[in-house]
């Protein structure tokens, strides 16, 4: 199964997303919270339905049924989180971790973090493992980086960065700099200087594009 975790704060244009890890077009899924503030869980709504706004073929509901296709944790580990799309069906636990976030969390932070896991949560995968992405990984530092911030193994590292996704698996349009769903990193992560801003805090048209695609009409 595909659980993508996030970590890093986080032009042609456009977007990557699983072909077998897709709801059905024009389903309607039901999401809930497993625990967290009215507030916090409010926010949480307002900023993951700004995928609506999209005009892909796809729909959900908030829900406080106990079993719903999605289901989202605050779990204090120091890690937010997302099972990849129907990949959400494999498990009985959450399916999302938000636990970066709490009620005063800034605005911006919160919709990035929000967005960028809801992304995964409909089916999208990281912009940054794009076969076409540019970035030529400085592999010994980042290594480094994530053993020591956040524990993570040379696997999750590789599994997370480093691997392309298939061409057989992907469903792909070009390369797209400005999604939400690519991780933002200074220049010493690559060896050919290529970096990615602190600027992707909200859906760019290149994502609402790629879910146009994903869920047609």
């Amino acid at each position: 199964m595909y659980r993508i975790c996030n970590t890093l704060a986080r032009v042609t244009r456009r977007g990557v997303a699983s072909r077998s890890k897709l709801w059905r077009p024009g389903q309607t899924l039901r999401i809930s919270f497993a625990n967290g503030s009215e507030l916090l869980q409010e926010r949480v709504r307002n900023a993951a339905d700004g995928w609506k706004q999209c005009g892909a073929n796809i729909d959900w509901e908030w829900s406080d049924l106990p079993k719903t296709e999605v289901r989202i944790g605050f779990l204090r580990n120091g890690q937010s989180w997302s099972f990849v799309g129907t990949d959400a069906l494999t498990t009985d636990g959450i399916t999302m971790n938000l636990g970066w976030l709490y009620e005063r969390t800034e605005e911006q932070e919160l919709q990035r973090v929000v967005l960028h896991e809801f992304g995964h949560a409909l089916g999208l995968l990281h912009e940054h493992q794009h076969p076409e992405a540019p970035f030529e990984w400085n592999v010994p530092l980042i290594y480094d980086y994530y053993q020591k911030t956040q524990g993570w193994d040379k696997e999750t590292v590789d599994w997370n960065l480093f691997e392309k996704h298939d061409t057989n698996e992907a469903l792909t349009t070009k390369f797209c700099r400005r999604s939400v769903m690519e991780y933002s990193f200074p220049a010493d992560f690559t060896i050919n200087g290529e970096k990615v801003e602190w600027e992707n805090f909200e859906i760019a048209e290149c994502d609402a594009e790629t879910l146009r695609l994903m869920y047609p009409w």
